[in-house]
């Protein structure tokens, strides 16, 4: 990409250079255009979704790390709706994929419902929940300065669906204990 926004993006983050050594424990699967071209031309990728994938973890990973409205993750913002278009111009996918991303956009109200939620669970129900999302949802998950956080934004529609039917799980569990005693 000759774009001058893509310089940030087309090696690996160098996380020990650049002081932020949380980097790895928040980017469980980093990636890079390097990477991405590197794998294009050894004929990695099985099909056009794996390539377009690895190229939506760059910005889905620099959205995660990054604080909105920082440079680094307008550029990366930016450069996701440039290559949305190239890929559509390409054929690489669907114009309406797009719109698929948007219509699977959750609302703040449903996020802060489901944290809320989580903040109901005992501490032995939130170790349980923390844990299978960790499993499932590994680029969720993050400590920063010794507290476990959750990022929900780095949840599709459908995953937090997922999460939501699994805290249904556990508070049926703990209703279900409730009625016992």
């Amino acid at each position: 990409m000759s774009d001058e926004r893509s310089v940030a993006f087309r090696q690996s983050v160098d996380y020990i250079g650049l002081g932020i050594i949380d980097y790895p424990t928040i980017i469980k699967e980093p990636m890079d255009l390097s990477t991405v071209k590197s794998k294009l031309q050894t004929g990695k990728y099985a099909d056009k979704k794996s390539f377009m994938a690895d190229i939506q973890l760059i910005w889905n990973n620099c959205k995660t790390y990054n604080q909105p409205y920082s440079p680094i993750y307008s550029m990366s913002e930016q450069l996701e709706e440039l290559t949305h278009k190239l890929a559509i111009k390409l054929g690489l996918m669907q114009g309406n994929e797009e719109n698929k991303e948007d219509s699977e956009e959750v609302s703040f109200e449903n996020k802060f419902g489901l944290l809320e939620r989580i903040k109901e669970l005992s501490d032995e129900e939130l170790g349980a929940v923390l844990k299978e999302i960790n499993t499932l949802y590994p680029k969720a998950i993050f400590n920063k300065d010794k507290k476990v956080q959750v990022n929900l934004d780095a949840l599709s529609g459908e995953e937090l669906e997922v999460l939501n039917e699994k805290l249904n799980q556990y508070k049926g569990k703990s209703d279900a204990q409730s009625n016992e005693d």
